[in-house]
Order: C-alpha cells, then structure tokens, then sequence
C-alpha cells in the first residue's frame, strides 16, 4: 500500500493510483478504507473538468465502493 500512497501524494489526480490503494488496503483489511474514499472523492471531484471523460471519476468512485462490497452506491456512482 506504500507504494500507493506515495502515487497519491504525488499527484491526487490519478484514480487508477487511488483504486489501487483501496484494493490494498481492503485486502489487508485496513481501517483506513472508509478515509480513502473521502480523500479520493475530494481529490477527484474538483478535477472531473479536467479528466478525458466525464465519466472518469464516477466510475473510479465506482469501483472503489464496488471494492468494498458496497453495489448499490457503485451502481449510484455509475449511473452519473
């Protein structure tokens, strides 16, 4: 997950760089999950203007809830 975070810190707009850090932290079942999201998501938000898609960050939203098992705020997410 270091590995990770250090991507984040370095430039907060790669969701790929997020998702990844979730998936490392669910696997290693850290309590840290629910904070990840809430960065990601304040990282993402602003700079949704800036991605190629419009549907880049609420997918990577997405499949960050997906990850934590939570289906129906990743189809929410989808669905934007």
């Amino acid at each position: 997950a270091k590995a990770f975070e250090t991507a984040v810190a370095l430039d907060a707009a790669l969701p790929d760089a997020w998702i990844e850090l979730l998936a490392a932290q669910a696997l290693a079942n850290s309590p840290a999950t629910s904070a990840t999201v809430a960065k990601a998501e304040a990282a993402l938000r602003p700079r949704a203007d800036a991605m190629p898609s419009k549907a880049t960050v609420p997918l990577a939203l997405g499949r960050m809830q997906a990850i934590l098992g939570d289906l129906s705020a990743a189809e929410r997410l989808y669905l934007e």
